[in-house]
């Protein structure tokens, strides 16, 4: 075997480590990916667990919370500031919900579950007024998807 054909072998031999190379990052990405996904839908699953257990836990917040959807103006005025906090801090959860989605960090099936779950909450009386309240402090694609897909919403039964 001469030098030419050394230097043919050699370059196949480099061409094939250069495929298996691109292949094996191809996995390693595509793994990566999932992880990171499987990462944001846990954490935006302990996200709303810890709603749905502050407003289990406490009686004076599921008080306040279920008399403010019901009718904002009708809480004493100190409290109305408290409501709102709660209610921000569901759009903060959503937004983030949202803008993880949108990214392909979120599965449709699951963004759609809290997004059905945060439109029925939006559509209260109570609620609706604290988004009129604060929805110029949200990202303006997610003023614009609550305001186009879920207060619009029909209910399910």
């Amino acid at each position: 075997m001469d030098l030419m054909e050394l230097g043919a072998i050699g370059e196949l031999v480099g061409g094939v480590a250069v495929i298996a190379t691109i292949a094996f990052l191809g996995v390693q990405v595509r793994q990566g990916n999932r992880l990171a996904a499987s990462s944001v839908e846990q954490a935006n699953r302990q996200f709303n667990h810890e709603i749905f257990r502050g407003l289990s836990d406490s009686a004076d917040v599921s008080r306040l919370f279920f008399a403010g959807l019901a009718d904002r103006g009708a809480l004493p005025r100190e409290e109305r500031p408290r409501f709102d906090l709660i209610l921000v801090r569901l759009f903060r959860g959503l937004e983030s919900q949202f803008l993880e989605h949108r990214e392909g960090r979120l599965s449709d099936e699951l963004f759609d579950s809290y997004a059905r779950a945060t439109g029925a909450t939006l559509r209260q009386p109570g609620a609706r007024a604290s988004w009129q309240r604060q929805r110029s402090h949200m990202t303006p694609a997610f003023a614009a998807f609550v305001e186009e897909r879920l207060l619009t919403a029909e209910e399910t039964p």
